[in-house]
């Protein structure tokens, strides 16, 4: 229960996701005969519960912004970033410049 508790308080969705799928499917009683494949599929689910948390992990890791995170948290490598975004972005209105001096002239 103090699990359940520290996940909330946190928003760990993942865990609380695992700990619902855990108190929905409860263990079977233990005169159950099938207890051990109840056990099984219940391991099967859980395997493949991780699984796909390890699958989202990877792909979160792989986006924006996650991808740019070593650049937030190091104001050097962001000063750097900010300097060529700032050159692209005067490449990119000295281009227009020469597009629209260049209609002007066809327009006459």
């Amino acid at each position: 229960m103090d699990n359940a508790v520290k996940a909330y308080k946190n928003g760990d969705l993942a865990l609380i996701k695992l700990i619902s799928q855990i108190a929905v499917n409860h263990l079977p009683d233990e005169n159950h005969q099938d207890v051990m494949s109840d056990l099984a599929q219940q391991k099967k689910r859980l395997i493949e519960s991780a699984k796909n948390i390890r699958e989202d992990m990877e792909k979160i890791k792989s986006e924006f912004p996650y991808t740019v995170k070593s650049i937030l948290e190091d104001p050097e490598k962001l000063e750097k970033r900010k300097a060529e975004t700032e050159n692209i972005i005067s490449q990119y209105n000295d281009m227009i410049s020469v597009y629209k001096a260049k209609i002007d002239e066809m327009l006459g």
